[in-house]
């Protein structure tokens, strides 16, 4: 089923701000979304995904607008927030940019450790602050951010994404807290094992079979997605500070 046959209510018309829109949970966000009647500002540093992005949005008739972003340039973060607080009736937005290579921690040097905490925890701080500002001034709204189960887990090889993804849920409780009297929900999901490219790439993931999971499955973008949505949705307006994993009972925290 392609996310531009579901359908969900309440987006229509309004706009949202996605990192990571190019690939993966990000993209699947974008699309489900814009699929849904959304304005979708998406942004990514790969070039290639946001020319692909934009050749299926504008066959799909999807209002998508691609735009290259560094999350960890806080210049161009800045950029990005007024791109789409200008699309007008700004109520939402996610941060899906992130990286996770492999290696372990003895063998792991200071550059790579401080790369993957610099994308995914300080460009996750940069893009939600930048962006909780612009729903405040647009009188409120919704944000979610990406962190894992894997910091739950200890798993072995991702130590510098363990600790940035943990560094992301102190972060969302945090924020969720000193935003929440200026009308904003953040809350965070926690996916498990979700075939995106990002996952694909990771030495650990030739190994995993479905068969190791509850539901008998690796999880689909989508499956975060429509997770997403609902925490960007009016329907969940009493719910900020939380964690909701999603996983297919791989993880039961």
């Amino acid at each position: 089923m392609r996310v531009t046959d579901l359908a969900l209510t309440g987006f229509a018309g309004n706009s949202y701000a996605v990192t990571g829109g190019g690939s993966g949970i990000g993209l699947a966000v974008t699309q489900l979304l814009a699929g849904a009647g959304a304005r979708v500002v998406a942004g990514d540093v790969d070039e290639e995904s946001l020319t692909a992005l934009e050749v299926t949005a504008g066959s799909r008739g999807l209002d998508i607008v691609p735009v290259r972003l560094d999350v960890t340039d806080e210049a161009a973060v800045a950029e990005f927030a007024e791109v789409a607080a200008e699309r007008g009736d700004l109520r939402g937005a996610v941060t899906a940019a992130g990286v996770s290579p492999d290696r372990a921690l003895l063998d792991m040097p200071i550059d790579e450790w401080e790369g993957v905490l610099r994308i995914n925890l300080t460009g996750t701080f940069l893009v939600a602050c930048a962006m909780a500002r612009t729903l405040a001034a647009a009188g409120g709204g919704a944000l979610v951010t990406i962190a894992s189960a894997a910091p739950h887990r200890g798993t072995p090889g991702l130590g510098h994404y363990n600790a940035s993804k943990a560094g992301v849920g102190g972060l969302t409780r945090t924020l969720a807290r000193e935003v929440g009297p200026h009308g904003l929900r953040v809350n965070s999901v926690a996916p498990g094992a979700v075939d995106t490219p990002l996952f694909r790439a990771r030495e650990a993931a030739k190994g995993l079979a479905g068969g190791q999971i509850p539901l008998g499955r690796i999880g689909e973008p989508t499956d975060l997605a429509w997770c997403i949505a609902f925490l960007l949705a009016e329907q969940s307006s009493w719910i900020t500070g939380q964690t909701v994993h999603v996983n297919g009972g791989s993880l039961m925290p």
